[in-house]
């Protein structure tokens, strides 16, 4: 560049090694998979000659091993071959390596590559809670888990706050990201905040709001509500509201909630509390939603007595039973805050602990219910929450004991135990208990934490547990695995839900043996055995070996549409609602390594409901080279 021109210069240049690797190894392996890796070599040291043999090695391999680790391969300069190596995945799931070392005569080059060794199966969370009146309970942990990625905790305590610890494990490894259940992985801690003894860790859960906050940034809908799935066109009327009460929670605590982000959400409660704007046919449901917004209004610092009244008014017109209702419960916490006392006490004493016997749904549970009461009760009406004895805080986590809780209901728990733990830290109720670990025939020292909550990480060989405190009222303990089982089911499961799988080649006929580079049809068949079940994940992990064709993945599929799609490397995940009509899903898959893999099993599984679920039959697929 001068002051009055300027120009360009290119000049080729050619840049390469004297010899170079290039190994071509799957993106994953199962656990005792056999595969071919084609190890490209070429050949450009000078003087080598036309007879040049490069020696091609398998070397400082890491969860894989090799049936023959070195290869002699004819190369002449300037020229270029393949060494093909068989290897088999180990029985350990993570980071697959091996580094591949060549050599031409002085000259010698080396290149690493990976994969990840992941089992056929899905990493799970299971959780084991009880309650032993007389301080002594034994505890089995049927799961035998890969030591790798395991995570096995128990906590003991007098207070039923130990049963957060194996609820925020589940909701820690939930695998789904709806808006709801990206902030139940964050909202229960809030309830911790305030409980010193809790051990929550608050730099960690700094970084888990901030995190937080910037998911739910995007999500945020035009009219202050928030989306469902990314991908949702309108917001979500439920879960907007209890985002903004995680919210409101939050900037009471002084944590860094964005001006924003709270000032439009509080406009879209004022949607919301105003009612519908037609004349619809009453729906209790919304009604509770409404009574959900008001109360959040409230607590904002708005006279919501206009909003209570007018719907009051539409529930003594429309639903006899509403005094008996959560939203009976809401309403009360508002009058509270707006000093109207007599019609407080007169609409908490409506809601009945355990007593609703109304079928669950999504968002409504029993449990959800009877968390929110308590939490209402803490805040509101401390003084009725003193009165809940032992047999009553029992009855309330019952359904965690039968592991009958989701997300939702699992977070509402956790701020309903943490309302409770503070009022018996506060009586100094709280005595540890002592946990003793077996494997299969000796004890197993673990290191149990000191303080009101008796806590421990347990290794994969633990069995049992003996859990024993001189605690008046009894202990409470859970006990949570997350990892990938040692033993991969394989048989068909049909619980609520029908899946079938099966690989189509071209012809459109099952196929369990194919070439290299050929493509395969996933047809995957879903029902639901009873009635439209909502909010299905179809989960299919791919074989190793494999991946997915992405413009044949579709949301439409006849009159079918999948509320949202997760396209992953390894998997791919469906969203959305399943009638007893049966959906038959397609996509395509391309072969692009030769050998003998593991063909996991597909799951859907109703993510309100865990009871709800179905499993495809698991199977192998094998892969020809050219």
């Amino acid at each position: 560049v001068a002051a009055a021109r300027r120009g360009a210069l290119a000049e080729p240049v050619t840049v390469r090694g004297q010899s170079v690797l290039t190994p071509n190894l799957p993106l994953a392996a199962a656990p005792d998979d056999v595969f071919d890796v084609a190890v490209g070599v070429a050949n450009y040291v000078e003087g080598s000659g036309e007879e040049a043999e490069v020696t091609v090695s398998a070397e400082a391999l890491q969860r894989l091993s090799a049936d023959d680790a070195e290869r002699a391969v004819a190369v002449a300069e300037g020229d270029e071959g393949r060494a093909l190596f068989r290897m088999r995945a180990g029985d350990s799931p993570g980071a697959a390596s091996v580094t591949f070392a060549g050599r031409v005569g002085e000259v010698s080059v080396q290149r690493r590559a990976t994969l990840s060794v992941r089992p056929a199966t899905a990493f799970q969370t299971t959780v084991d809670a009880g309650f032993d009146a007389d301080g002594d309970a034994e505890v089995v942990l049927p799961r035998r888990l890969h030591e790798a990625f395991a995570d096995r905790r128990v906590t003991a305590s007098a207070s039923p706050l130990a049963l957060a610890d194996g609820l925020l494990a589940y909701l820690e490894t939930f695998p789904h990201a709806c808006a709801e259940q990206i902030v139940s992985k964050a909202f229960p801690q809030l309830g911790l905040l305030e409980a010193e003894s809790s051990g929550l860790d608050r730099q960690d859960y700094g970084t888990l709001f901030r995190d937080t906050i910037a998911l739910l940034r995007p999500r945020q809908n035009a009219d202050g509500g928030f989306l469902f799935w990314s991908t949702s066109r309108e917001s979500a009327a439920f879960p907007s509201v209890y985002i903004t009460h995680f919210l409101t929670d939050a900037r009471e605590l002084g944590m860094p909630v964005p001006d924003d982000l709270y000032r439009r959400s509080g406009g879209y409660l004022l949607r919301i509390a105003g009612g519908p704007e037609s004349q619809a046919p009453f729906d209790l449901a919304e009604a509770r939603t409404r009574a959900y917004a008001i109360y959040l209004l409230t607590r904002r610092g708005r006279v919501t007595t206009n909003y209570l009244n007018a719907l009051q008014e539409s529930l003594e017109a429309g639903a006899e039973e509403w005094r008996g209702d959560i939203v009976s419960a809401y309403m009360a916490a508002s009058h509270a805050l707006l000093r109207n006392d007599v019609l407080a006490d007169e609409l908490i004493e409506g809601y009945r602990l355990g007593e609703s016997t109304r079928p669950d749904t999504d968002f409504d549970t029993g449990l959800g219910r009877d968390a929110v009461y308590v939490y209402l009760l803490a805040r509101h009406f401390p003084e009725r929450l003193g009165r809940l004895d032992g047999e009553v805080v029992r009855q309330l986590v019952q359904p965690v004991f039968e592991d009958r809780f989701n997300t939702l209901s699992a977070a509402y728990t956790i701020l309903a135990l943490g309302a409770i733990h503070r009022d018996l830290e506060a009586r100094g109720e709280l005595s540890p208990p002592t946990i003793a670990a077996q494997a299969a025939d000796d004890p197993v020292e673990v290191d149990v934490a000191p303080g009101p909550f008796a806590r421990a990480s347990l290794p994969v060989t633990v069995e049992r547990l003996n859990i024993s405190g001189a605690a008046p009222g009894g202990i409470y303990y859970t006990a949570s695995e997350s990892g990938f089982d040692v033993e991969v089911p394989t048989e068909r499961v049909a619980d609520g839900i029908e899946l079938d799988r099966v690989y189509l080649d071209a012809e459109g006929e099952p196929v369990e043996r194919i070439r290299v580079g050929d493509e395969l049809m996933v047809r995957l068949r879903v029902r639901s055995m009873g009635g439209l079940v909502r909010n299905v994940a179809v989960t299919d992990l791919l074989p190793g070996g494999f991946e997915i064709v992405t413009e044949s993945v579709r949301r439409h599929y006849g009159a079918w549409s999948s509320d949202y799609l997760d396209v992953r490397e390894d998997r791919l995940v469906y969203y959305g609602s399943f009638g007893e009509r049966m959906v038959e899903l397609r996509y395509r898959v391309k072969a692009t390594s030769p050998g003998e893999f593991a063909a996991p099993a597909a799951h859907a599984a109703a993510m309100y409901h865990r009871s709800v679920h179905g499993r495809s039959e698991a199977g192998r697929l094998v892969v020809e080279s050219m």
